[in-house]
């Protein structure tokens, strides 16, 4: 948790003063507070969840599973935004999903032959 908390203030910090770097600063209008409130709090709550997921099962099967969220990312920014899949994004995906899928077999695997 402390680990979670430290990051977060040096990237604020070090946002703050890459933001400041040319002295115009535009602040957030209050129509839009709520919305970085909002993104704040679901980052942070992001960050948590995997924390405690580490917590509860190797890394072999909890970072495979966080990688998913690059193509599905990827087809909400296409049904949301409207934007294209290509080809590149398309591949990429492909990869993510083969790579996770070998790993989950091998974790499987490993635990059936240990029993």
């Amino acid at each position: 948790m402390s680990i979670l908390f430290w990051l977060t203030v040096m990237q604020a910090a070090l946002g703050f003063a890459g933001s400041a770097l040319d002295g115009d600063i535009a602040l957030p209008t209050a129509a839009v507070m709520p919305w970085l409130i909002l993104i704040g709090i679901a980052g942070i709550v992001a960050h948590l969840c995997l924390t405690k997921a580490l917590t509860l099962a190797p890394a072999t099967v909890v970072v495979p599973m966080d990688f998913i969220r690059l193509p599905a990312i990827a087809v909400v920014g296409m049904l949301v935004y409207g934007e294209p899949l290509d080809l590149y994004v398309l591949l990429g995906a492909l990869v993510i999903l083969a790579a996770n899928w070998i790993n989950l077999a091998d974790e499987t695997r490993k635990s059936l032959t240990v029993t």
